[in-house]
């Protein structure tokens, strides 16, 4: 922290090298949890300092995963379970029957005392994924020291997951995904990779819960590429300022006169440019007066749009030739003979899971008699809306313009972070 490290160095510094240095001790030796504990409040108190937040900012947006827009760190508390699991899962799946042979015999052991009975694979199974049903009712009182497997018996319960086939030679540890549902497997080797994600998902449940700061991350939600993620650990593209902005912004924690109504009850909470509340959603996207710094952001976008045109006529901000009744003026057209392609740009407030689709519908409908005459002339018209969020949400339909446009794959890749970037650092602008 005191380094002269950029931020996001040090958020990767302290996620490559600080965190996996505990991996070992927590897989295979006892700690204290208040010993965990106090790692992750060192953790919260200062990769908040970094991302430039204020201690009433979620802690779930550190852990959520990154398709969230969360910085996916690991919960101590949580990792901890993970690892022993971990440990477990590998000494009964290792491929030295001597290894292996020791830790059944061990585990048996431990079940045979617990149940006062001679275990089958079945009793072993419930005993490791937490099941407090028949001879094992009694299992917290049965009175024996903690070991790995009463430690994997209480990681089993925290992070709600099962065990299967501990006697097979092959375990597995099954889960539910939270969005679909669907109960899927992992084998020895995914273990650690596949829980932790797991528990980033749920981080990002509880994220998307919230209903002030969860807005940006249930917009996010529909962002496949995870573009709003893109600049967490490598800084690219970002201006310091910009990194200082964006944390804050997505968790609705920059000072705004509507956010300190919550601790001034006397304040109006009104702007001082115009009557509205001087919510964060209103200057970035509704304020007549910023609509010169909100045009400019319009226009980054836009040119960089313009500039990925390698084919055909291109007419940016007019007319669209062969308009019968001309009065549209489509941000950018683009024609090829008979096919003529209109996109119009726009830059909404990433204000839930539904904001981009609703900018895009309401800009294809607003060139539908320009389309209908258009393809009446005989051409092939197509009417596209190039959406992306003032805080960094990719809108996914852009794929479909980009691929009208006749922009390479590989290009887009590159392009939807410059865009997501563009969007950030002009929203940056319109604040400050």
């Amino acid at each position: 922290m005191t380094s002269l490290l950029a931020p996001w160095q040090k958020i990767d510094a302290i996620k490559t090298f600080v965190l996996p240095g505990l991996n070992f001790v927590m897989r295979a030796a006892d700690y204290l949890k208040s010993d965990l504990r106090k790692l992750r409040s060192c953790i919260t108190k200062n990769v908040k300092k970094v991302c430039k937040l204020p201690t009433r900012a979620a802690n779930s947006y550190i852990f959520a995963a990154r398709e969230a827009g969360g910085l996916a760190f690991i919960d101590p508390n949580v990792d901890a379970g993970i690892l022993v699991l971990t440990q477990v899962v590998r000494v009964l799946s290792s491929e030295d029957t001597m290894v292996r042979s020791v830790a059944m015999k061990q585990l048996t052991s431990v079940v045979h005392r617990t149940i006062h009975a001679a275990p089958t694979d079945e009793d072993i199974d419930k005993y490791l994924s937490g099941s407090s049903e028949g001879p094992l009712a009694n299992s917290s009182n049965s009175g024996q020291a903690s070991s790995l497997w009463s430690r994997a018996r209480a990681a089993v319960r925290r992070l709600q997951v099962t065990i299967r086939g501990a006697n097979s030679g092959s375990v597995v540890v099954e889960y539910q995904l939270p969005d679909s549902g669907r109960t899927t497997e992992v084998a020895s080797k995914g273990v650690t990779t596949a829980l932790r994600q797991l528990q980033r998902i749920r981080s990002a449940q509880r994220l998307k819960s919230l209903p002030d700061q969860g807005k940006m991350a249930r917009s996010l939600s529909n962002d496949h590429f995870a573009n709003g993620s893109s600049w967490h650990a490598s800084g690219r593209f970002m201006r310091f300022c910009d990194w200082n902005f964006i944390h804050r912004a997505r968790l609705n924690c920059l000072a705004t006169n509507a956010a300190a109504k919550r601790w001034k009850p006397d304040s109006d909470g009104k702007c001082r440019r115009c009557p509205s509340q001087k919510t964060l959603p209103h200057i970035l996207n509704h304020c007549h007066k910023n609509m010169v710094p909100t045009r400019r952001r319009h226009d980054l976008v836009q040119d960089r749009l313009v500039r990925a045109i390698k084919h055909g006529d291109v007419f940016v901000n007019q007319h669209v030739p062969g308009d019968p009744n001309p009065r549209e003026r489509p941000d950018v057209t683009v024609i090829e003979g008979r096919k003529i392609t209109i996109v119009d740009v726009s830059i909404p407030f990433d204000n839930g899971p539904d904001a981009c689709s609703i900018a895009a519908n309401a800009k294809v409908e607003k060139y539908a008699n320009l389309r209908q005459a258009l393809r009446e002339a005989g051409n092939d018209v197509q009417v596209h809306a190039f959406i992306v969020g003032s805080l960094d949400t990719w809108h996914q339909e852009n794929e479909k313009t980009l691929g009208r446009l006749g922009v390479s794959k590989r290009y887009r890749t590159l392009m939807r972070k410059l865009y997501c970037i563009d969007a950030i650092s002009g929203s940056r602008d319109i604040y400050i």
